[in-house]
């Protein structure tokens, strides 16, 4: 893929013209005589389709092998099919310390509730 600001996650397009507006950084400050009849005093910055600002992050998600992020105790849950409240009453039971249905949770701790949950074959 090529990397300029027409394939960038933070480039979005305005009205079907080759320019668009860079949502990389926050926007900037525009003076209000220099926007006539516009209220918005913020502008994200115009950049053409084709320009290589080099600040390039691909439209494309990482596949979910390479996501090692923390996961929350809820979404855990219906993903298994259990109460968040047996998880945590679970992990309390193993002196592993879960507030409530909202703590994130490790990926190796994520792999052993599946582990405690999952149906045996």
């Amino acid at each position: 893929m090529k990397e300029i600001c027409q394939n960038c996650k933070w480039w979005e397009n305005v009205a079907q013209i080759p320019f668009g507006h860079c949502r990389r950084r926050a926007p900037i400050f525009e003076s209000a005589e220099r926007i006539k009849g516009d209220k918005s005093r913020y502008r994200f910055p115009i950049t053409p389709e084709d320009c290589g600002c080099g600040e390039f992050e691909s439209n494309m998600a990482k596949p979910k092998s390479e996501n090692k992020e923390h996961t929350r105790v809820y979404i855990l849950a219906r993903a298994l099919g259990v109460e968040s409240s047996t998880i945590i009453e679970k992990c309390h039971q193993h002196n592993l310390e879960i507030k409530n249905h909202m703590s994130r949770v490790s990926p190796g701790l994520a792999g052993l509730i599946r582990e405690w949950f999952s149906s045996p074959k």
